[in-house]
């Protein structure tokens, strides 16, 4: 993983997987950085941003959200490429996404047990960064360890890699990189203040989920690892 060098000439990509407080971190960015032409949101405007001239893309220094991707490589030829993402436990992610998904996209719930199924849901972190940020679009969700594997590949190059349960700490460093010294963090759709909540997580549900999801719960263990050696390498950081 990189040294911490925050370097404005770099181009810093934010790739949020759903559900790992990427809302949470994005909004404080955009409270801080909306009018500053090298900061893009791109989660619906990927398009437009491939439309722009070699020039105007010099100008983005840092890109965020769930359409960023893989790809930005080949569209900034010379540049090089920073990425940050988040991991977070794949019981609690799970089951935010539900509660989410029962607020927002059912207009009559149903139990988390029949969703679950009916989505054959399994490994959706792993599944989102094949298909989202390598642009395997076409890749089903049933993730393989040859999948996991090239993953933590593809991590270790990352320049940083933190977990949802350490936003705290992990936010604040993403900040500093743009000499952001002060940034709210203020929670985003999240269940109990801004919608309800239809399936809490005890300890069973909690062990049956990381047990059938144990791609995603490999990823996240080695997440943290790659946390901590970050800031090892790193403790003179400001």
């Amino acid at each position: 993983m990189n040294k911490y060098h925050p370097n404005m000439n770099e181009l810093y990509v934010f790739y949020a997987i759903p559900k790992t407080g990427g809302t949470t971190i994005n909004k404080a960015l955009i409270n801080k950085l909306n009018s500053d032409e090298s900061f893009m949101l791109v989660n619906d405007k990927y398009s437009e941003y491939k439309l722009l001239s070699n020039e105007d893309k010099g100008k983005i220094k840092f890109i965020a959200g769930h359409r960023s991707s893989y790809q930005l490589i080949n569209d900034n030829p010379g540049r090089e490429i920073k990425f940050i993402t988040f991991f977070r436990e794949p019981a609690k992610q799970i089951i935010s996404h539900y509660n989410f998904q029962m607020n927002s996209k059912f207009e009559k719930p149903i139990s988390f047990k029949r969703w679950y199924y009916l989505h054959n849901l399994r490994n959706p972190q792993a599944s989102h960064l094949m298909r989202r940020f390598r642009g395997d679009f076409l890749k089903s969700f049933l993730v393989t360890k040859k999948d996991t594997d090239a993953i933590k590949e593809l991590l270790q190059s990352f320049y940083f890699v933190g977990v949802t349960e350490h936003i705290d700490m992990d936010a604040p460093l993403i900040f500093k990189t743009f000499n952001i010294q002060k940034a709210d963090l203020i929670r985003k759709k999240v269940a109990g203040q801004h919608y309800t909540i239809f399936e809490e997580l005890n300890n069973d549900l909690r062990m049956k989920l990381n047990k059938e999801n144990k791609y995603d719960f490999d990823l996240y263990t080695f997440a943290q690892k790659l946390r901590e050696d970050f800031y090892k390498s790193n403790s003179d950081m400001p």
